[in-house]
């Protein structure tokens, strides 16, 4: 039994550094036998990161996820997602759980099932994540879509996107007035973008991809208080 214990924390331990804490598919396989030794954790998890593989996209285990978020609800600062595979209401049932969040990355996420528009959607409510500062979306536009009205109005001050449309990017920034440092690339319809789609933000950081010199010069005579702008060809 000893033996065992031991077994079952290094286990643990092994994907702790001194504030985070990875889950892999090994958590997800064994769902019986880890939630009871991350439930004897006294340290305090800030980080959580979930994760599979390019090659090995991991469906997320609800049960056993809620569980650890649950755990740590309170303390989790950083919210990591990649390469994972959920539904919407597993998706929204987590992020309802940590309203102390500050810094989302959501990198190669696919739906479980097909998800409903936003307007055909259940899960319409305001998510409690008003300490949210920074979001990171990399090749997951349908979970945009689902953030894109639930998140607080004003919260986020850093945003970053990959593979977006433009117009629901215009509906996202009409709501996020607070963004400060803004990194786009892959907009889907480029050649249909308004030159007034950045000025009630008071940019201070732009990256912008695939962009006409005319639309660029236009969005950058606007933004007075631009420190830096980067432009990927």
């Amino acid at each position: 039994k000893i033996l065992m214990v031991n077994k079952l924390f290094y286990g643990v331990a092994c994907e702790l550094d001194s504030i985070g804490l990875r889950i892999t598919r090994k958590h997800f396989d064994n769902p019986i036998e880890y939630p009871h030794s991350i439930h004897t954790l006294k340290r305090k998890i800030v980080q959580l990161h979930i994760s599979g593989s390019t090659d090995d996209v991991m469906v997320v285990n609800r049960k056993f996820t809620l569980h650890i978020v649950e755990r740590f609800s309170t303390t989790i600062r950083s919210y990591n997602f990649t390469d994972v595979e959920m539904d919407e209401a597993t998706f929204v049932e987590i992020l309802s759980l940590v309203p102390n969040l500050e810094d989302l990355v959501l990198k190669k996420l696919r739906w479980r099932s097909k998800r409903c528009s936003t307007e055909e959607s259940p899960y319409k409510e305001n998510l409690n994540l008003k300490k949210l500062k920074k979001l990171t979306i990399d090749g997951s536009r349908e979970f945009f879509a689902t953030l894109l009205y639930r998140l607080p109005v004003g919260a986020l001050s850093e945003f970053q996107i990959n593979n977006f449309s433009w117009h629901e990017l215009t509906a996202f920034l009409n709501r996020q007035l607070n963004i400060k440092i803004l990194k786009l690339s892959g907009g889907t319809d480029d050649t249909n973008v308004a030159t007034d789609i950045f000025d009630k933000l008071k940019l201070e950081s732009l990256q912008l991809s695939r962009l006409d010199s005319i639309t660029t010069a236009a969005i950058l005579s606007k933004q007075i208080k631009l420190k830096t702008f980067i432009f990927d060809e």
